[in-house]
């Protein structure tokens, strides 16, 4: 699918914007598209930024358990 890289680029400018005021969930749209780089990178052999996205997965995660 090539629209699917624009649509998680569209949903990170989304939770960035939510991230900018103050609203948790943004957390939650950043593991969407953490996950989905992650998985991306690993297929096509980028092993160093899927490793990147994968530590952001888990801060993501993390943002969110402690803000709430």
């Amino acid at each position: 699918m090539r629209s699917l890289p624009w649509i998680m680029a569209v949903i990170g400018v989304v939770a960035t914007a939510l991230n900018a005021q103050q609203i948790a969930w943004c957390f939650v749209l950043y593991s969407i598209t953490n996950f989905y780089w992650t998985y991306h990178n690993l297929v096509i052999r980028e092993y160093a930024q899927a490793s990147l996205c994968g530590i952001y997965l888990v801060l993501s995660a993390w943002g969110f358990w402690n803000w709430q």
